[in-house]
Order: structure tokens, then C-alpha cells, then sequence
């Protein structure tokens, strides 16, 4: 009697998809680079970006790009509130001063200013807006 065997061979197969970046690695770098330098010379603090980058160069050596892609937009978009949120502290400080000089109570409103500002120097942009 003649047996026929099947014989079934299973592979497995790595597909690793990497998704369309807007920019390539290299100037996602660069372009934090710059961010890090704009936000130093503005005297702001740049410890949080600095990790950040820290943290995107892994990525592109671990050829994680769509984690590299969101932290450079983390890092943009840390730039944008800093920068906003600066314009908001001086705009506050002035009109504070028009009203102290106008005679009218700003302890209160200077109180929220300090606290502002002090969450601005920690870097927590959120919590000074």
C-alpha cells in the first residue's frame, strides 16, 4: 500500500512597516536642534527639549520613526506654548503695571502672575498659560 504524505512546511514571515514621514530623520534633528538653540538664546529653559532630543535620536537609531515623528512635534509644539506663553507673562506684567498705576488692587492678579511665571521657569508651559 502505497501512503502519501503531506507535508506541510509553516514560515513565518517579519513584515515591518515604517510609516511616510513628513520629514526625513536627519531634519527632524536638525529642526530640534535649531528649536532647542531658539528657546536658549530666548532665555527660556531647555532641559525638557533637551531630553526630548535625547529621546529622538534613539528612536532613529532604533529606526522607530513614528515615535521619532511625534517626538519632533512634541518638541515644536513645546516651542510654540513657550513662546505664546512668554508674550502672555509680558503682556500681564505691563497691564498689572497700568492698573498699580491707575490706583487700583493687583495683589491678586499679581499673585497669579508669580505663580505663572514660576511655572514658566520649571518648563511647564501648561500650567503658566
Amino acid at each position: 500500500m502505497n501512503e502519501i504524505k503531506n507535508i506541510t512546511k509553516v514560515l513565518s514571515t517579519r513584515l515591518v512597516i515604517n510609516p511616510v514621514l513628513e520629514k526625513p530623520p536627519e531634519e527632524l534633528l536638525i529642526g530640534a536642534g535649531k528649536i532647542i538653540e531658539e528657546m536658549a538664546k530666548a532665555g527660556f529653559g531647555v532641559n525638557r527639549v533637551t531630553s526630548l532630543f535625547s529621546e529622538l535620536e534613539t528612536a532613529i537609531t532604533n529606526n522607530e520613526l513614528a515615535k521619532a515623528d511625534r517626538i519632533a512635534k512634541t518638541i515644536g509644539e513645546i516651542k510654540q506654548k513657550a513662546f505664546a506663553v512668554s508674550v502672555l507673562i509680558d503682556e500681564a506684567v505691563k497691564k498689572i503695571e497700568e492698573a498699580r498705576i491707575a490706583g487700583l488692587e493687583v495683589s491678586a492678579t499679581q499673585r497669579l502672575l508669580d505663580l505663572a511665571a514660576e511655572a514658566f521657569s520649571r518648563e511647564d508651559y501648561e500650567k503658566a498659560e
